[in-house]
């Protein structure tokens, strides 16, 4: 139990992104580097925002009273997972809310009608918690992973683990007695691997049963994670990667996997080298987007700021893709629905991020050059 000196931080995922989204100014956004909670940049940008915050409500009951939960959180020991190294605290009229990062962001403390919340863009444009399936005939087992932590599963017992055990339950599928490849024609889930066969009625039989068993497997894991449908990442030697990614229809299957015998790999051996898997993951999601948004409509990629943030909010946003570092000041009127530039205002990029993450869309902080349609910004719309 934490003491009353404490705070428990925990990750920020998507709906907390609905949440900060509804709140409005005055919001106060504040970052810090743990250890550097105090510094001396973090103090000058409250006491600017503070002063900000002074002008808008002159009485100082109303600025403590506003102020003290942040100052509060500020005081206190932070509780958090393994990993953590900065901190995001948002302070709004409606309520104060505080998460951990797993990677360092610079001191800082805005006001503003809306959160700042593109430091937080790579917690979500990201991966950084998956499951890894290790792939057994005699016991199949299931791990919740973070980049610095891996616990096994507990499993319901109508999840088949063991091959043999299935068998004695269930008879091979004999519908599937002719199919040889290891996925759909055109399908590149795991490329480079291929099913082989033997030509003996026993390896016949041994590959049904193997099929049915990781097609109930799979079946039944969807069941079971269906409410927290992280990216899962297989663990297995090549003939059994190829054949259960045939057979899933799990949608956040990673392609390939971790290429080996679980139960050989010493160690955290195995943890690392799905963390390798992630991160080769992480780094093409960005080229799905922008391989989608080069076949969309000339009417469903605007890249002017203008049209991309009356189409955030209304929930339009599939993917938004942004130069590293490039803002643009503004204000947007949600009455008459127009975003206008001018030096005095919000960040209208980060209005734009917030609301495309707030309605399930995704935001991609991009190297300027790779932004599509020779712009510092641009969205691919659902409609």
């Amino acid at each position: 139990m934490p003491s009353e000196n404490e705070t428990i931080l925990r990750p920020i995922v998507n709906e907390d992104f609905k949440i900060l989204a509804q709140e409005t100014g005055p919001c106060l956004s504040i970052f810090a580097t743990e250890g550097l909670a105090q510094g001396d940049l973090l103090r000058a940008e409250l006491k600017t925002a503070e002063e900000r915050f002074y002008k808008l409500h002159p009485s100082k009951s109303e600025r403590d009273e506003f102020l003290l939960p942040v100052r509060e959180l500020l005081a206190t020991e932070m509780t958090r997972n393994d990993g953590t190294q900065s901190v995001g605290i948002f302070r709004s009229l409606g309520g104060v809310w505080h998460f951990q990062l797993p990677y360092e962001v610079a001191n800082r403390a805005v006001l503003g009608n809306y959160f700042e919340v593109l430091p937080l863009v790579k917690m979500v444009s990201e991966e950084h918690e998956f499951y890894l399936l290790a792939l057994s005939q005699k016991h199949s087992r299931l791990i919740h992973c973070t980049l610095t932590s891996s616990e096994e599963v507990s499993l319901p017992p109508n999840i088949p683990t063991n091959l043999f055990d299935y068998n004695q339950q269930d008879a091979p599928d004999h519908r599937l007695e002719n199919r040889s490849g290891a996925g759909q024609m055109g399908k590149s889930t795991h490329p480079g691997l291929t099913v082989s066969f033997g030509t003996g009625s026993d390896n016949e039989q041994k590959d049904h049963y193997l099929r049915n068993f990781f097609n109930a497997l799979d079946r039944e894991l969807h069941s079971f994670l269906r409410e927290r449908p992280l990216p899962l990442i297989l663990a297995g030697v090549d003939y059994e990667l190829a054949l259960y990614h045939s057979v899933s229809e799990y949608s956040p299957l990673v392609p390939g996997g971790v290429q080996g015998s679980p139960d050989g790999l010493k160690g955290g051996e195995l943890h690392e080298r799905a963390i390798e898997v992630l991160k080769t993951y992480n780094t093409t999601r960005a080229d799905r987007a922008l391989s989608q948004y080069e076949k969309g409509a000339a009417n469903r990629i605007p890249n002017s700021l203008e049209e991309i943030v009356p189409a955030a909010f209304d929930g339009r946003v599939l993917h938004l893709f942004v130069a590293d570092g490039f803002r643009e000041p503004g204000t947007f009127n949600e009455q008459t629905r127009e975003a206008t530039k001018h030096a005095d205002g919000d960040d209208l990029v980060n209005v734009a991020a917030l609301q495309t993450i707030a309605h399930s869309g995704h935001v991609y902080l991009l190297p300027p050059e790779r932004v599509p349609g020779h712009s510092q910004i641009a969205a691919l719309l659902r409609f």
